[in-house]
Parts: structure tokens; C-alpha cells; sequence
């Protein structure tokens, strides 16, 4: 059974449409609106609900998926994962708002905190 999702778009927002569903998503996991075996609306779907592009509904599928937070059922449909994978994400979500908080509280704008992240990575990848 498709699960109904409460996503709001935020399209004044700096953060990207594509992770404004995929932290909500999450969110809904990590307060059980959403639970394993959960199966999600289809990509035209939610673009469709939303009124945006189903590309940007797929790039945030992809990124759950490639976190083990969803996984792509026999029936082709994206259904959320055993809780050790989701309970991971779960956690990692959890530690990464705790340091956008920490940061927005020292007075960092978005922008700051997304190339902050942005060379911490490219320093990870060039060691």
C-alpha cells in the first residue's frame, strides 16, 4: 500500500528542492509516519502533488536509496528499508542537524554551511 506523504516545498528556501523532500522523508521515518516495508508514492506522483519536475523527486529518491533508507522492490516501486539501514540514516540525520543548528546558531547563513560541507568533502577525497 502507498504510503501518503507530508512534504511541503519551500521554494524560497536556499536548500534544494531535491533534499527539502529527502530531509522530509527521513523526518518521516524518524517519527514513524513512515515505517519499513512503507511503500512510497511513485516519482510522477510526487512531482505531480508537489508541482515540480519528477527528475527532482528521482534525485532525492537516489539519495535515499544510496543512504539505505529506501530500496527498490520487485514491483518497481521504492518501499522503506529494514530499520538498520533507516535507523542508520536516522542517526546520521540527527547528527547533521545537530550541526546546522550549532552553525545557524553561530550566525552562519546556508550558504556558509553548504561550503563549508562542500570543502570538507573535497578535502576527504583528496587524502
Amino acid at each position: 500500500m502507498v504510503k501518503a506523504l507530508e512534504i511541503v516545498i519551500d521554494r524560497n528556501s536556499e536548500q534544494p528542492l531535491y533534499l527539502q523532500i529527502y530531509n522530509q522523508i527521513t523526518y518521516n521515518i524518524s517519527t514513524k509516519k513512515l515505517n519499513k516495508g512503507d511503500i512510497l508514492p511513485s516519482s510522477r506522483t510526487l512531482a505531480e502533488v508537489l508541482n515540480i519536475n519528477f527528475h527532482t523527486v528521482n534525485q532525492a529518491y537516489q539519495k535515499l536509496r544510496t543512504n539505505g533508507i529506501i530500496v527498490l522492490g520487485k514491483s518497481k516501486k521504492y518501499a522503506i528499508a529494514a530499520s538498520n539501514n533507516s535507523e542508520k540514516g536516522t542517526k546520521l540525520i540527527e547528527k547533521e542537524k545537530d550541526m546546522v543548528n550549532e552553525a545557524l546558531a553561530m550566525g552562519y547563513t546556508e550558504n556558509d554551511i553548504i561550503e563549508s560541507v562542500k570543502r570538507i568533502i573535497s578535502s576527504i577525497r583528496s587524502d
